[in-house]
């Protein structure tokens, strides 16, 4: 899986024993958003929020788990549940489960893949009142709009095809994921925020200056 931070729309990370975390662009490119953060929370943690959303950044996988292990020995029965939605609509859900053993903090993880078509922008309310042009350049660009729309079609379909045969070739499998790897799946909401500095008192300040 490669998938670059700039790509990604919003994340969710949830648990059973866990608060949920949903980060959120409200536009393109724009710097993530901790949905639900309050002021008196704090802010939120930069470095932390690149290093999760970079979690799919070139991710490899170390090797496959044996089939015969259960789901509740691998640890995904009750797993933490990653999913990046992206601007081009792939969403890539993984489900981390257990450290292979109490020596090691590689983990077991499965992975899928699905596509779901972005939500298209609003037209302007303004475009919508405008009268019909029946000019010849009107009648091409409405030629080159059909055949605009016709490669969007086309590309969307390409996007879900794409994810449908990633799906069935990781999906399938229960993968082992080197622990540094795992480590930005699996960074809680609280760690996602820094907390805000108390007041300094009055006595303090002067005794600094």
């Amino acid at each position: 899986i490669n998938v670059a931070a700039d790509d990604i729309q919003n994340i969710t990370v949830t648990a059973p024993d866990r608060a949920p975390i949903k980060l959120v662009r409200s536009k393109n490119r724009e710097p993530f958003a901790l949905e639900g953060l309050k002021a008196e929370e704090g802010t939120l943690d930069t470095a932390k929020v690149n290093q999760i959303s970079g979690a799919l950044n070139i991710l490899g996988f170390d090797d496959i788990a044996a089939p015969t292990l259960s789901s509740k020995e691998t640890g995904l029965e009750h797993p933490v549940v990653f999913e990046a939605q992206t601007r081009q609509g792939q969403i890539y859900t993984l489900r981390i489960g257990n450290t292979l053993t109490n020596d090691t903090f590689d983990r077991y993880v499965q992975v899928a893949v699905a596509w779901k078509a972005p939500a298209e922008p609003k037209a302007d309310e303004n475009d919508t009142a405008v009268k019909p042009d029946l000019s010849p350049s009107s009648a091409l660009a409405k030629r080159e709009a059909k055949t605009n729309a016709m490669d969007t079609v086309k590309a969307k379909q390409q996007k879900a095809d794409e994810a449908k045969a990633l799906n069935e070739r990781l999906s399938a499998w229960t993968f082992i994921l080197k622990s540094y790897r795992a480590e930005p799946f699996l960074i809680k909401r609280t760690e996602l925020i820094k907390k805000n500095e108390p007041p300094k008192e009055a006595g303090e300040s002067a005794a600094m200056d």
